[in-house]
């Protein structure tokens, strides 16, 4: 997993070009520029054929997570499961399997199916937390169904316009910086999360920064305790198959485990890869990633589940077998 791979390509699309055939005049420098393959070389040989269960169920789950790019596809496929399709055939097999991206699906639906589905997730949401990201998200996860951004915008601004004046920022927001990475599992960004722990779930998690995609989300007795964090990223390391070049944390006591455990990690299995920061500290504000993740975590689940957890406190009895 820490090889080298092409930097990502948001929203690409395949593009043909068609060109008249060279005349015999032309000297062959030209007919080489309009061959793409020159060595007749087919890095895709060992494509899976059609139909293929193991492809079709991880698009779909990759699908399911909201990843519909075809040139994020084959890199994952490759990356994480050594499956090598290119990005046009990855289009195809979506198709096929009949994975729309938000545009189109967003397009085929009836409006009222559209409306619907954003009803259901507004009612799930007493605070009016949520924004439009956030319900996409939730109707992705649980219908599988895109819708795009701008459609949710629009519909949440008819149905539900004080949850915009209740979600409006009121603090300056930090200036971004660019993130440059090579790929998948270049690096993981990983970091508790204490808002829940009142109500008994004390969290860590780890996500892959390239893809955004949630690698490990774990309840725990308490997130703090070297020992726990140090068997969680060694499991998700076995469960994987590999390690990334860099792993991100804040500077919380229970991330010392982590660094000793890549340091060794790197010097045993990659020592080519010797003078490359195995893991980096940072400030939890400046670990954007995690931080992100954990802003939607708590408007998704966590403001709600803490609403009903207070409104049921008073009428829970221990006693009570019943309950």
């Amino acid at each position: 997993m820490s090889q080298s791979l092409p930097e990502f390509i948001q929203g690409s699309s395949t593009r043909y070009e068609y060109s008249r055939s060279p005349t015999p005049e032309e000297p062959d420098s030209s007919r080489n520029l309009r061959n793409r393959n020159p060595t007749g070389k087919n890095q895709y040989a060992n494509c899976p054929p059609p139909r293929d269960e193991t492809v079709e169920f991880l698009l779909r789950k990759y699908h399911r997570n909201g990843v519909t790019n075809r040139n994020i596809l084959s890199e994952l496929l490759k990356a994480e499961h050594s499956i090598q399709i290119s990005p046009s055939t990855v289009a195809r097999r979506l198709r096929k399997l009949g994975l729309r991206a938000s545009g189109a699906m967003t397009q085929a639906l009836p409006e009222s199916t559209k409306r619907q589905l954003i009803l259901n997730e507004l009612d799930k949401d007493p605070t009016s937390r949520k924004g439009p990201p956030t319900i996409k998200d939730e109707i992705r996860q649980n219908t599988g169904i895109h819708l795009t951004r701008d459609y949710i915008n629009a519909e949440m601004h008819v149905l539900d316009p004080e949850g915009f004046i209740i979600g409006q920022p009121g603090s300056r927001k930090r200036r971004r910086a660019q993130l440059v990475l090579l790929g998948p599992h270049h690096e993981w960004s990983g970091d508790g999360h204490d808002k829940l722990s009142q109500i008994g779930f004390p969290i860590w998690g780890i996500r892959d920064v390239w893809s955004g995609v949630w690698l490990g989300l774990w309840v725990l007795p308490n997130n703090r305790l070297k020992v726990a964090i140090g068997y969680l990223y060694l499991s998700l390391i076995r469960e994987l198959g590999g390690m990334p070049i860099q792993t991100t944390t804040d500077r919380g006591s229970e991330t010392g485990r982590i660094f000793g455990i890549a340091e060794a990690l790197r010097e045993a299995f990659s020592p080519e890869l010797e003078g490359l920061p195995v893991h980096r500290f940072l400030q939890s504000i400046h670990n954007t990633t995690i931080e992100r993740g954990w802003l939607q975590l708590r408007l998704q689940w966590g403001d709600n589940v803490k609403v009903v957890w207070e409104e049921g406190r008073d009428i829970y009895d221990a006693s009570d077998e019943q309950q």
